[in-house]
């Protein structure tokens, strides 16, 4: 893996975690990641996981 992949990867599970447990709009939670803007990992989540931002959050909701 490269260090850019990790760095990618981390930032993914850690967007997870605030999802799931914080009430952050989608927006803050890609700002304080510093991701380019919503849009962009909007798609890079949707890529790792299947899920949209919103659609995971859902997910997240009914699993606790």
């Amino acid at each position: 893996i490269t260090p850019y992949a990790y760095y990618l990867e981390s930032r993914i599970e850690i967007a997870k975690n605030l999802l799931v447990g914080t009430s952050l709009m989608i927006k803050e939670i890609a700002a304080n990641l510093n991701f380019y803007d919503e849009y962009y990992f909007s798609n890079l989540l949707l890529k790792k996981t299947g899920y949209t931002p919103s659609q995971y959050r859902k997910r997240g909701e009914r699993e606790k």
